[in-house]
């Protein structure tokens, strides 16, 4: 497993949230996304998807249980739409969904960190890794602890997410994905025991029959320049997807979906890629 040795903590300008919140919120959500949010307490955390049916991720979510209702964590890029989508849904349920407005997105690397956002933050979700998010009032003058853990650039907890194999879905690779090629079943954020949600037949079927040919593999690059959705070849022919980024001044790390068993130098823009691994067999289905 590749490692990364950076703590500490840092405001994510690039993520945004929306709340839902009424007295059918947690069954309304249970219905919706593949993590089981009948177990989430305030104020824990969950990673979480929201998919098609046809079983496409096209949101990845870091679901926080306050206690009026929860917060949904995503890419400032898809919290707009992936608002707007769950809102089509609510029909007769006493449900709100409603754009964050006063609060901001915070990430810790390692445990200091960690431990220093959840003293602060009003609810926060702790990844493998010690790879951590949480929200907090923008008002609130009570920002994670400096003196227990030195502030990070977003880079540096962008990066340790990717190592610890942690997915994100963008614009550009919405719909594209069953979540068992992006690992989310092996990072916790499908239940396969709660009953039905959208794209469930299909995400069941994929875990009991085993027939998911892509998955998730980790890469450095190096160049900056390189966005989710790009091509990656193998041999002049398209052989994966780029799902995430963290690009640095001299390399990048990267999550790519590639097809099972492909053989040859991987490259993007005609830069060839440093295959890593992961924390889990990103062979095994």
């Amino acid at each position: 497993m590749t490692t990364y040795d950076t703590t500490g903590v840092t405001r994510l300008p690039e993520y945004g949230c929306f709340r839902i919140t009424g007295p059918d919120a947690a069954s309304f959500l249970q219905g919706q996304l593949s993590s089981d949010v009948s177990a989430l307490t305030s104020p824990g955390g969950q990673l979480s998807s929201l998919s098609d049916p046809r079983g496409r991720v096209i949101a990845v979510i870091r679901l926080l249980r306050l206690d009026e209702g929860f917060v949904a964590v995503a890419p400032r890029s898809m919290v707009e739409a992936t608002a707007h989508r769950l809102a089509l849904f609510v029909l007769r349920a006493r449900v709100s969904v409603d754009i964050c407005d006063n609060l901001a997105v915070w990430g810790a690397v390692g445990a200091p960190a960690a431990d220093s956002l959840e003293s602060a933050a009003a609810a926060v979700l702790r990844m493998p890794a010690d790879v951590a998010v949480g929200v907090q009032s923008s008002d609130d003058t009570d920002t994670p602890d400096a003196t227990r853990a030195m502030a990070v650039d977003p880079t540096d907890w962008e990066t340790t997410e990717i190592l610890a194999g942690i997915p994100e879905i963008y614009p550009a690779t919405g719909g594209k994905f069953v979540a068992q090629m992006l690992h989310l079943d092996r990072l916790g954020a499908i239940s396969f025991d709660k009953g039905c949600y959208v794209g469930q037949e299909v995400i069941a079927r994929a875990h009991h029959l085993g027939r998911v040919k892509r998955h998730a593999r980790l890469f450095r690059l190096p160049i900056s320049d390189v966005n989710p959705g790009d091509a990656v070849t193998v041999d002049n022919a398209t052989a994966g997807t780029v799902v995430r980024v963290a690009a640095g001044t001299d390399q990048s790390t990267l999550l790519a979906v590639m097809r099972d068993g492909v053989i040859g130098a991987a490259s993007i823009h005609g830069h060839q890629l440093e295959a890593a691994s992961l924390p889990f067999d990103p062979g095994m289905g």
